[in-house]
């Protein structure tokens, strides 16, 4: 897949319905816990977002830090929560993901979420720009993301 502008217009203004959906669950009356699970998955969307509109404009390189995806946001009124607990896993380029399936490859990870006693998640963005929401019983996400960034280990 390589990105282009046309889609990622698109991707921005459905990721921008997720801003209400956010509202909507405060009104449901979601617990705390609840809402910030949410508000994490929904930065990574934008995060997700940001890392392909950054790559539209340098070659189909991903940027080295998670600030520099910030203007590439702000540029389209959007704004992640916080850029706290956001780690890029891959800082290479769309190019050495050419016999890869995009939709599989990790970028992004979250920081470790407990969302139950004694259960955990992580939210991940992929290259293709989809996010999921991994959960684990031990906290230990290592047999996981080996099995999503085989890929990515070879170009460290």
């Amino acid at each position: 897949m390589k990105p282009d502008r046309e889609n990622i217009n698109v991707l921005i203004f459905t990721w921008g319905l997720v801003g209400g959906l956010a509202l909507l669950l405060v009104i449901l009356g979601l617990k705390r816990d609840d809402i910030y699970s949410f508000s994490k998955y929904n930065d990574a969307r934008l995060y997700s977002a940001g890392l392909i509109l950054y790559a539209v404009d340098n070659q189909q390189h991903f940027p080295t830090q998670i600030g520099e995806i910030l203007p590439y946001l702000r540029s389209s009124n959007l704004a992640p929560a916080s850029t706290n607990g956001f780690e890029l896993l891959f800082k290479g380029s769309f190019k050495d993901l050419s016999n890869c399936i995009t939709s599989r490859i990790i970028v992004l990870r979250s920081e470790s979420l407990p969302v139950q006693p004694g259960k955990w998640a992580r939210i991940y963005g992929f290259a293709d720009g989809h996010c999921e929401t991994h959960f684990e019983t031990n906290g230990d996400f290592a047999g996981w993301e080996n099995q999503h960034s085989v890929a990515l280990n070879r170009m460290r």
